[in-house]
């Protein structure tokens, strides 16, 4: 069921980058962004 929401819903899932949540929060830390985007997706498709 992940797989199959990974590669039907990728782009509505992750906006700007992707990966696993501490992933996401190195890229946010990066760029200066204040907020993690797709958190919660990630925890729920790539644990």
């Amino acid at each position: 069921e992940q797989w199959l929401t990974l590669t039907t819903q990728f782009e509505t899932c992750f906006k700007q980058a992707a990966g696993k949540v501490v992933h996401l929060e190195q890229y946010a830390h990066n760029q200066h962004q204040q907020r993690v985007q797709g958190r919660q997706n990630a925890k729920r498709l790539l644990g």
